[in-house]
């Protein structure tokens, strides 16, 4: 019998306003990964934040100390249930910078989507943005039913603020999925001359999250689902112009029943974009290849 999927859509509901704020495009950088680039043009690299370029050695060299630290750790399942401040060091120690963004006290530390929607398909950045999470639902359940039946369910906690999340078999998969009257969507100016609707690129409230399998995974050892190919999945089912973004070592924090802990992944060690079912990491190109 297949597990029970029942997804829950959501959103914070506030009196937002669309923003007036225009992102412009940074010149791409061939010195640079392609999801560097991409990330280039959002908020994900301002201030202090710690991501960027990993080299390889770097990436061997955190993979060798992740293993040796964690010791009798079981970590072959893709999540660590951190009970306690000292496992999460281990992985702050083991992995070095990498692991630190997951952490960080910055946006990069969290997973999100980054889309870009042709301006002139749209009448209204509302209709935009509506299209732009019909995509996302419509793609997410696609991917979730070959996992097992899917249900989907609205929880409503009060007049302005709806729940959501997505529960496999009975263990809660934490997400956010937005309503279509709560804007969160802004212009952005391409380089080719066209002008787009952007969502992601600022540091604002997100309107959606990825599906994360983390809690799942630590719940049901025989029966876990691959992070990375979660992710290539969903994105196969989308248009162009539709990225996810995962930091490494990434983490969620959730449980039911009042038992609330963080959950680690150990299985996507360098941050990662992704986009029509490719992976792009942030590793920093060869010159000798470029």
């Amino acid at each position: 019998m297949k597990n029970l999927i029942t997804i829950s859509f959501a959103v914070m509901l506030t009196a937002c306003a669309s923003s007036t704020l225009t992102y412009k495009p940074v010149a791409y950088d061939k010195s640079d990964s392609f999801a560097l680039n991409i990330a280039n043009q959002t908020e994900l690299v301002s201030g202090n934040s710690l991501l960027r370029d990993f080299t390889r050695e770097e990436v061997e060299e955190g993979e060798d100390r992740l293993n040796k630290s964690a010791g009798g750790l079981s970590i072959g399942l893709g999540a660590l249930n951190l009970l306690s401040g000292n496992l999460l060091g281990v992985i702050d120690i083991a992995g070095g910078t990498a692991a630190k963004i997951a952490t960080s006290n910055h946006i990069s530390a969290d997973s999100r989507w980054i889309v870009l929607m042709n301006k002139n398909e749209y009448s209204t950045p509302l209709l935009a943005q509506s299209e732009m999470l019909k995509q996302i639902r419509s793609a997410t359940k696609k991917v979730l039913a070959r996992h097992g039946d899917v249900g989907v369910k609205s929880v409503n906690n009060a007049e302005t603020l709806t729940l959501n999340g997505v529960n496999l078999g009975g263990t809660l998969v934490k997400t956010l999925v937005g309503k279509d009257n709560m804007l969160d969507i802004n212009s952005y100016q391409g380089v080719e001359g066209k002008d787009y609707y952007g969502y992601g690129f600022g540091g604002g409230q997100q309107l959606v999250f990825p599906v994360s399998p983390l809690i799942y995974n630590a719940k049901n050892q025989n029966n876990s689902i691959d992070y990375s190919s979660l992710m290539l999945e969903i994105t196969n089912e989308l248009p162009e112009n539709y990225f996810i973004y995962i930091p490494s070592y990434s983490s969620l924090l959730g449980g039911e029943s009042g038992e609330y802990l963080r959950y680690h992944d150990v299985t996507i060690k360098v941050p990662t974009i992704y986009t029509e079912g490719k992976a792009y990491q942030f590793i920093k190109p060869d010159p000798k290849k470029s």
